[in-house]
């Protein structure tokens, strides 16, 4: 399983040279290219005899950064069960393409070696993981080994060892990671005899690496020294996945043959009591784990007080949370462990998961907080605390008799201020709850009919609201400006935008009143405004908005704030229509911006949640999928552990993640997040709230995209009734609705009914929010029901529609709306049989190497249509190439049995080529096509393209069962 083909000679690299090598690489690698290049320039002495080395190794560590190498290894064979263990097979000299150099470690279930490339492919050494497949069942060690292998190739982190290669060797698996020349963490510390200070410093590192595992839904299971490793440089590495658990979306795992054997595979004096009794985990389990392996990093013991010294002792003092306090187990140490310190493992390694820390990066934050002298969350302090803590942090401040009574003057000012504060805050709140309460008095006051007052709909609420705010709350301008904002944001979900985009313009000019004119707080509500008025297509307005925010925000100090992370993330939506490079920096910014807050920061989780989201679309626009789906699943996690996440935001997550999942050729996990997600909306809001309908549209939209457009028919038919109300149709949800029927029907061949669908779409969506992306994608769909009707003017005119709506909203060639009109195009000039029109229009379409393996369900839908433009042009040689691309990706992980409708349409294309290279063969190809298009399709238009070929084909012969000259 080499990770690529070496075009340069193997190099030859003395073992001597091997130390040195490693040293200069781990200076280099993490430069950027220039800065690289300089410092390989500058080496000098014996150093500079080692450049082109340095050269050729770093070059390869890109091919393998570049290569999604994981997504292509080998399945992992079947081992065969065995009754009993068999003895230790000795070392063997090479497994695989590795060599194996010395035995570095040996455990209950696996060996791990030192191992170099055996096959000339230059690569620094690794340590190679095998598992003794005789200490368990070979079913458990296949699911076993494969988790680990995805869990590390997900990581991504410089404090989590990676993942080099991974494959077999006959019946023995085998997975190479990056090699850690170091030793356990509580070795280090003791080695280098560090104080307390630079312990918890270390110990950072640790929670940093976990909090990025968490983030991912992966939690350890197995925290301790032994898997926690510090390298020559002093940088934590986190070792041993091989029993981590991949969380549900609930947060807690689930069982499996695996999950109760790994149950056990774990260490006890580090394990949770959870753990302990078997119970289902969550990331609070690692929590606990982390506070045992703070207390011996601490003090240099476990925390348990023992009657006797045995595992089920261990066990017993665990489940009965007889833990012994930092500073009673380490007497020496007793001053700077009190307090704070003991709080602080104490509330990690708490008996219920509930009462520890909740996140990773809230244990870190209490470190910090204690480092910095600052109150401590597991410890609420008293007011004598809080000012020894104060004279602590500014003790120079405080030298003299006369500062600390300035201070202490400050101190009470601060409280008269404070309690001033809440008398405003007390009278602020006063105001909101009398307007409210009037809204609801006044409406039935002035009610004839009593039953006409308890009729009265939210929007007919909200229009009583907008119209008595401004007399109302003329007092109280704060008071004012936070119901406005409420009433703003009520507004445009309940679908009236430009009501709401009214209220939001009058909250920026309460905010620039109220703060002043470089307020964050009026960033805050110029974001907001912003976003309105992208669902109105006020595009110019928006940009001046947006643009005034980001002045603001830079003119504050430079520190993250909710504010300007707003103010990036409405960046980010705004360049989405156009620049999607500009879409993600600035959705990475909001993400950087949201996770430098503390949890502790008012609405943190809230704005990371939305950061995550935004940069999640962002990158997904920009045919990321990957960072993408990592994006959506990072926001989940924020979710599932923080309830300010609305649940429509939550599903509405799922939702988009399951798009991603079905680009990303995972088409069960994709339809498994839709139907999670619809579940959830039925049973929160009921089977006609706009969030089901939402999400049963996107189910049926990945299960016609997925090529069983006749199971997604049932889903979207039913929703018409449902947008269609009475008292008219949703101008928001109906199109969407509209638009996947039409798609829908489309691939059914029910051309005249999808336009029937489409236009009404269109209609409803041009009403209020013409001129938007979505818009164009409505006219893209129109095109393709025209063409299927044979009305290829029209259809050119329509895509021509759409694509001048598209470059409105500055959108590029190369963007994934683009090239969905790019291909409509395509097989407009192919209808018209202009050819090489159609070859000339293909470059707008990914996929462009014809021998390159397709990654996405938009991929080889390109690399189909390519090649069908290639043999109408005669150009066969690319057209079969691109088939045996799409070919070898359908056959990995069976997709072609989940991808019905793509594997039907390569097989028709195979059928034509073999018409004339290879005769014996194209009628399996083209009947097989055939076949698979009318069990999805039933009796369909697009059946009749085969019967002219199929009418060519030679009868099958014996040679037709093979089917691989395709």
């Amino acid at each position: 399983c080499a990770p690529s083909v070496q075009t340069e000679p193997p190099m030859k690299i003395a073992p001597a040279d091997w130390p040195r090598l490693l040293q200069l690489l781990d200076t280099l690698l993490p430069l950027d290219a220039a800065a690289r290049v300089a410092a390989l320039q500058a080496l000098d002495g014996d150093d500079a005899r080692l450049r082109d080395t340095l050269a050729s190794l770093i070059e390869s560590q890109a091919g393998l950064a570049n290569e999604n190498f994981l997504s292509t290894l080998p399945r992992l064979p079947e081992l065969p069960l065995q009754a009993h263990p068999a003895p230790a097979a000795p070392m063997r000299e090479r497994i695989g393409p590795w060599r194996l150099l010395r035995e570095l470690g040996r455990g209950g279930m696996s060996v791990v070696y030192l191992a170099e490339r055996a096959d000339g492919v230059a690569m620094a050494p690794v340590a190679l993981k095998l598992p003794q497949s005789e200490m368990f069942g070979g079913a458990v060690l296949v699911e076993r080994f494969a988790r680990e292998r995805e869990i590390l190739g997900a990581l991504d982190h410089p404090g989590i060892v990676g993942v080099r290669d991974a494959g077999s060797d006959g019946d023995q698996p085998w997975l190479a990671m990056e090699y850690v020349d170091g030793q356990p963490l509580t070795e280090d510390v003791s080695a280098r005899k560090l104080g307390t200070p630079e312990r918890l410093r270390c110990f950072l590192q640790v929670l940093d690496a976990v909090a990025h595992a968490h983030a991912l839904l992966v939690i350890h299971r197995d925290l301790k020294p032994a898997n926690v490793l510090i390298d020559r440089a002093g940088r934590v590495k986190l070792l041993d996945f091989g029993i981590a658990k991949l969380l549900e979306p609930d947060g807690v795992s689930r069982t499996s043959a695996l999950t109760q054997w790994g149950a056990r595979a774990m260490t006890p004096m580090y394990a949770s009591p959870e753990q302990i009794a078997g119970g289902p985990l969550g990331t609070a389990s690692d929590i606990y784990s982390l506070g045992v392996l703070l207390h011996e990093l601490l003090t240099g013991n476990l925390p348990y007080e023992l009657t006797r010294t045995t595992a089920a002792a261990v066990e017993e003092a665990i489940l009965r949370a007889a833990v012994i306090a930092p500073s009673r187990a380490a007497p020496s140490l007793r001053r700077a462990l009190r307090g704070d310190l003991d709080a602080i493992v104490a509330k990690a390694m708490a008996l219920r998961p509930a009462d520890r820390y909740r996140s990773a990066e809230a244990f870190a934050d209490d470190i910090r907080r204690h480092l910095e002298s600052r109150p401590i969350v597991a410890r609420p302090a008293s007011l004598g605390v809080r000012l020894i803590k104060q004279l602590r942090r500014h003790t120079w401040a405080y030298a003299s008799a006369s500062a600390l009574v300035l201070a202490l003057g400050t101190g009470l000012a601060t409280t008269l201020w404070q309690a001033q504060l809440a008398r405003a805050e007390a009278a602020r709140a006063n105001a909101v709850q009398r307007f409210v309460l009037d809204i609801f008095r006044h409406n039935s006051a002035r009610q004839s009919d009593p039953q006409r007052a308890r009729d009265t709909t939210a929007r007919e609420l909200l229009e009583i609201g907008s119209a008595q705010l401004e007399q109302a709350l003329a007092d109280s301008p704060a008071a004012r400006a936070e119901v406005t904002s409420a009433l703003a944001q009520m507004n445009s979900d309940t679908g009236l935008a430009e009501r709401a985009a009214a209220l939001y313009q009058q909250g920026v000019g309460l905010a620039e009143k109220l703060h002043g004119a470089n307020s964050l707080q009026l960033a805050d509500a110029l974001a907001a405004w912003a976003a309105e008025l992208h669902h109105l297509g006020h595009q110019d307005e928006r940009r001046r908005a947006l643009a005034r925010a980001l002045a603001i925000v830079r003119a504050n100090p430079d520190r993250a704030t909710v504010q300007r992370a707003a103010v990036y993330r409405g960046l980010s939506e705004m360049a989405q229509g156009g620049d999607l490079t500009e879409a993600v920096r600035w959705a990475e910014l909001a993400v950087a911006d949201a996770q430098a807050l503390g949890d502790g920061a008012s609405g943190a989780n809230a704005d990371r949640f939305s950061s995550l989201y935004v940069a999640a679309t962002a990158h997904h626009m920009a045919k990321d999928d990957v960072a993408a789906e990592l994006m959506y699943l990072r926001a989940l996690a924020v979710a599932d552990r923080c309830a300010c996440i609305f649940p429509s935001e939550a599903i509405q997550t799922r939702v988009h993640l399951a798009e991603v999942q079905s680009q990303l050729l995972k088409p069960a996990a994709a339809e498994a997040s839709l139907r999670a997600a619809r579940e959830d909306s039925v049973r929160l809001n009921g089977p006609r709230h706009l969030n089901t309908v939402q999400t049963t549209m996107r189910l049926a939209s990945i299960v016609a995209l997925h090529g069983r457009p006749r199971e997604a028919l049932p889903l979207i038919e039913p929703l018409r009734a449902i947008v269609d109300a009475p008292e008219g149709a949703d101008e928001f949800s109906a199109p969407q609705v509209l638009n996947v029927l039409a798609n829908t029907l489309n691939q059914l061949g029910r051309h005249d009914e999808a336009l029937v669908a489409i236009q009404r779409a269109i209609v409803l969506r041009d009403r209020s929010r013409s001129g938007t992306p979505f818009a164009a994608g409505l006219r893209e769909t129109q095109a393709r029901a025209l063409l299927g009707a044979g009305r290829v003017a029209e259809a050119e005119r329509s895509a021509q529609d759409a694509e001048r709506i598209l470059r409105s909203n500055r959108a590029l060639p190369g963007q994934l709306r683009w090239e969905r009109l790019a291909s409509t195009y395509v097989l407009i000039d192919l209808a018209r049989g202009d050819s090489a029109a159609a070859l000339l229009r293909t470059a707008e379409l990914p996929q462009a190497d014809a021998a390159q393996v397709p990654t996405s369900v938009g991929a080889i839908d390109s690399a189909l249509l390519r090649a069908q433009v290639e043999l109408e042009s005669g150009r066969d040689a690319p057209a079969v190439t691109r088939l045996r691309a799409v070919r070898a990706r359908l056959e990995r992980d069976d997709l072609a049995a989940q991808l019905p409708l793509i594997d039907a349409r390569r097989n028709l294309l195979c059928g034509r080529w073999a018409l004339v290279h290879a005769p014996g063969q194209a009628r399996a190809y083209l009947e097989r096509g055939a076949a698979l298009r009318r069990v999805q399709l039933g009796s369909s238009p697009q059946l009749d393209q085969s019967q002219p070929w199929l009418a060519r084909a030679a009868p099958a012969g014996a040679a037709s069962a093979a089917m691989d000259a395709c």
